[in-house]
């Protein structure tokens, strides 16, 4: 939300006035949008992995030139009925600092010690601020100072302090805000959620299209940076995104960008300042964004920029990555139905070099489980029971009882729901080819050692057995991999047969659907980002169905 100037009506210290304007909502009781009933606005959303359920914050608009001057909170099973939670900040009551202009929220769920904690950035005066709670629903703290209070320095272009973001990046686990009007500022955050590394600060403003609003999400590997274009009270305002290698690096604009575009048949107008939410557990997404207030908007001239409405729909993305353009509509979306059991997962996985890497089978699990605890001990070059390369810290089964006792330490006493092996690529090399029948015993004896560990938290668990992929021609192609296609497809039918016998789960990822081991490697052994995420689907599935 955006206004450049002070209206003379503030200046002469007139209260907020709620206008009198009467919200029609669309006529078929089908319909989802709005999703609140009410006038919202900027809204940001999270699923909480302490409750199982959604929860949207929006600014309270309605308020003439923006004028509000408090928070709520909605929640929600499925993100289309949606309970009001009350008030759950607010400025004149709580802050010190501010006391009008409470706009554009967002806010994450952090575990600190065992607790939940919910870190709450707004903005009040056009400075950003943070407040904090062990409840998405409050009450909320203020911390007793604004945050971030003016443009940082070396930005000389640009409007307001407005429109923070945070976004943990899944891949180091480090927390970072966003923010700006006019331009686009990044900076990591301090452990304590509440302070800026200012020496990480950078100013990230994509193009001459950005105006406010960023949002930040990752998917696949790949960060996207979403914003809005244009004024709040202008017909055209829209959505649009790039992409980028990091948090803090630069962003790549795709020839097709837009996200949200009005839609003037059905009625649909301003639909921009945006957040995503993704259903736990699926690669399935959803836009959250607001329009003008409909019908009437329209024809209200620039008071529509403070009469609006939040939306949801579905948001799709093309086989590349690139984002499908949303299709704003007064339908909306069905509910969304969350395996709650699946989401705050404790997993333990150990694998070989398919799982050390940045965008590994263990990352993919976390990805598409979000809220999941997943401890992996994957090394390159380990196997099952040989000793590869001549270190014996390579065999699993030699250093099955220090893993045990690290994974152990690390989940402090609370079971862990699965535990994933993905061994056995090393053990299909040349020069094991006449140890085989090893192979298979091994294998045995590891998952009697896991079950018959003196660990409650372990040998309670399922285990998912994962046969390894295919070799590729490249691989084959190498005296040291030479023959070992056929060695690997051998062992997925055994240890498919070891896996029944052990009461385990069995993923036969010699025949991952869709994983293509010549396109979807360099050198027809290790898996890239695309391959990672094929192995885990079916895990994922398996993973679903056992706790259903």
């Amino acid at each position: 939300m955006t206004i450049k100037t002070v209206f003379h009506f503030l200046l002469l210290g007139c209260l907020p006035v709620m206008l009198k304007a009467q919200q029609t909502k669309a006529p078929n009781k089908n319909y989802h949008n709005p999703v609140l009933k009410g006038l919202y606005a900027d809204p940001d959303i999270i699923f909480s992995i302490k409750t199982g359920k959604f929860y949207l914050y929006p600014t309270s608009d309605g308020f003439t030139n923006w004028t509000g001057t408090y928070f709520k909170a909605f929640s929600s099973p499925d993100l289309v009925n949606w309970k009001e939670e009350g008030v759950i900040l607010d400025l004149p009551k709580e802050v010190s600092w501010a006391k009008v202009r409470a706009w554009a929220p967002c806010i994450i769920e952090r575990k600190i010690n065992g607790t939940y904690k919910y870190f709450f950035y707004f903005c009040g005066e056009q400075k950003i601020g943070v407040a904090v709670s062990d409840s998405p629903t409050g009450p909320f703290v203020d911390t007793g100072k604004p945050l971030i209070d003016k443009r940082p320095e070396g930005i000389t272009k640009g409007g307001q302090t407005i429109d923070p973001d945070v976004f943990q990046d899944p891949q180091t686990g480090k927390y970072y805000l966003y923010w700006g009007n006019g331009y686009m500022a990044g900076a990591e955050l301090n452990d304590d959620m509440v302070s800026l590394k200012m020496e990480t600060l950078k100013e990230l403003t994509p193009d001459k299209t950005f105006r406010e609003g960023t949002h930040v999400f990752f998917r696949n590997g790949q960060y996207y940076f979403m914003w809005s274009q244009n004024d709040t009270r202008d017909p055209n305002y829209c959505v649009r995104y790039g992409t980028a290698s990091g948090p803090l690096e630069k962003i790549n604009i795709p020839a097709n960008n837009l996200v949200v575009f009005k839609d003037s048949i059905a009625g649909i107008y301003g639909t921009g300042h945006n957040s995503t939410i993704q259903v736990p557990g699926r690669d399935e997404w959803y836009l959250v964004y607001h329009r003008f207030n409909y019908p009437n908007g329209i024809n209200m001239g620039r008071e529509a920029g403070y009469n609006r409405e939040v939306c949801i729909d579905k948001m799709e993305f093309n086989a590349d990555g690139t984002i499908k353009q949303v299709q704003p509509t007064h339908t909306g979306i069905k509910p969304v139905k969350v395996n709650v059991a699946t989401v705050a997962l404790n997993i333990f996985t150990l694998g070989d070099s398919n799982g050390s890497f940045p965008y590994s089978w263990p990352k993919q699990l976390e990805w598409a489980l979000p809220g999941a605890d997943v401890f992996n001990l994957s090394k390159s070059g380990r196997t099952i029971g040989f000793v590869n390369n001549g270190d014996s810290t390579l065999n699993s089964l030699m250093m099955i009882d220090e893993n045990l006792k690290k994974a152990a330490e690390h989940t402090g006493g609370r079971p862990y729901d699965f535990i994933v092996l993905d061994l056995g690529t090393n053990d299909g090399k040349a020069v094991f080819a006449n140890r085989q029948q090893e192979v298979h015993a091994n294998l045995e004896l590891l998952i009697r050692k896991i079950k018959g560990c003196s660990y409650p938290a372990i040998n309670k668990a399922s285990i998912i057995i994962i046969a390894p992929t295919p070799y590729g021609s490249k691989a084959e192609a190498t005296e040291k991999y030479a023959g070992g296609n056929n060695r690997v497809a051998a062992m997925s039918k055994a240890f498919e047969q070891i896996a029944k016998r052990n009461g385990c789960l069995f993923v036969n990822g010699f025949k991952t659907p869709g994983l293509d081991i010549e396109s979807m490697t360099a050198d027809g052994l290790h898996l890239d980002n695309t391959a990672s995420r094929k192995l885990i689907e079916p895990v994922v599935q398996l993973m679903i169905k056992k706790r259903k």
